[in-house]
């Protein structure tokens, strides 16, 4: 097959990628700040909080107040989807309106996209000039909120958003929370009459049969039994769900995708169709995030 044609199915196929990928939004999307990734390692950049004190003496000396610059690394990581096609005449397959390829690729960067910024809610923090600084979730100002015997309660979610608003966060209502939970957690927010009664639906809003918003929570679903959960669960089947803002994390990314179609002339008639996805995430600040700890069924 020449190259003309097979330059033809790879500017298609990327094509149909990136507009199906504008389609269909990732759950975390807009729950993170999202920025170009440009270099090898890319910087958070942040400023803390200042106040204002009184001047009230005449022709007082000038003095500055404190504010704090603070940088957090962002590692670049490279993801790779391949999918093999068998045979010359179902190359064209890849490029059908309904391509189960541009699908699979799609729904691949999707979860990777929501791992990578999942992943970085608790993780270890890079900072300093040279990034020589480790900072755990814990020395960040993190907080976990234990629901392993009670299980994702009214009481709970209380607890969690107390934690938000005694740190000034969440306040603001340009500040979206977000709680990330599986079916486990679900369960049992329908199991609680503070949630699912009539007498409490003007602030919960439950659609058939789904919690959608609950104490000032957007609710974001993953799935609990799939072969690689998002949310993570430990040996002592803990699972992490998270609570956060839609500035607890920062996702930096390649602009594009790279789609590639390559023979492999290895194989016999066999051509491969690769995606190639690189970003990065960090933590912004340990007050914006909160860890909720339940048990996995």
């Amino acid at each position: 097959m020449g190259n003309s044609v097979i330059n033809h199915y790879t500017v298609q196929y990327a094509d149909m990628v990136r507009i199906t990928a504008q389609q269909m939004e990732t759950r975390m999307r807009e729950y993170v700040e999202v920025k170009s990734l440009k270099a090898d390692e890319f910087a958070y950049e942040s400023l803390s909080g200042a106040e204002m004190r009184a001047a009230d003496s005449r022709y007082q000396k000038v003095s500055f107040d404190d504010i704090t610059h603070s940088r957090r690394k962002i590692p670049r990581r490279r993801y790779v989807l391949t999918l093999p096609i068998d045979g010359y005449d179902k190359l064209g397959m890849i490029i059908q309106p309904d391509s189960n390829y541009v699908k699979a690729a799609v729904m691949a960067v999707q979860r990777q996209f929501d791992r990578i910024a999942v992943n970085s809610l608790f993780a270890d923090v890079q900072t300093g000039k040279d990034f020589g600084t480790t900072v755990t979730f814990a020395n960040d100002g993190g907080v976990q909120i234990d629901a392993t015997s009670t299980g994702l309660t009214y009481a709970k979610m209380l607890a969690t958003r107390k934690q938000f608003t005694d740190y000034e966060v969440g306040i603001n209502k340009k500040e979206r929370l977000a709680l990330g939970i599986s079916g486990d957690e679900i369960e049992d927010l329908l199991s609680d009459t503070n949630i699912i009664s009539g007498d409490y639906t003007r602030q919960y809003k439950v659609d058939e049969g789904e919690v959608q918003y609950a104490v000032g929570f957007n609710i974001v679903k993953f799935g609990g039994s799939v072969p690689r959960p998002i949310l993570a669960v430990d040996g002592s089947s803990q699972r992490s769900c998270f609570a956060t803002t839609d500035s607890g994390c920062c996702v930096a990314i390649n602009k594009d995708m790279d789609v590639k179609i390559q023979e492999r002339v290895d194989l016999y008639d066999t051509w491969q169709v690769q995606t190639v996805f690189i970003a990065g995430a960090v933590r912004t600040e340990g007050a914006h995030v909160r860890e909720v700890l339940t048990t996995a069924s």
